[in-house]
């Protein structure tokens, strides 16, 4: 499962909002949702970052490892970070 699942196909095109920003907001629900409801794994993220300079660790590999961590599917998650999103 890639951290691609997260973002539907055509994101964004159908309110012309730039796919970038869609992302970017994605992403800072999933950092948000993260830090409020699961900081532990969220530090590991950032543990993991620190720990890889140079090359770096994959976006795919952060998200099997907060797939794990949270031990929640790659829906469960979605659902969480929507239903995070919403509560705004």
């Amino acid at each position: 499962m890639s951290s691609q699942a997260l973002i539907g196909p055509g994101s964004g095109q159908a309110t012309g909002v730039p796919l970038v920003a869609v992302r970017n907001a994605q992403n800072s629900m999933l950092i948000g949702y993260l830090a409020t409801v699961f900081a532990n794994v969220l530090a590991g993220v950032f543990a993991l970052i620190q720990a890889s300079p140079g090359a770096g660790v994959s976006n795919d590999a952060l998200f099997q490892y907060i797939l794990a961590q949270t031990s929640k599917t790659t829906a469960e998650l979605e659902a969480a970070c929507l239903a995070y999103a919403r509560s705004f």
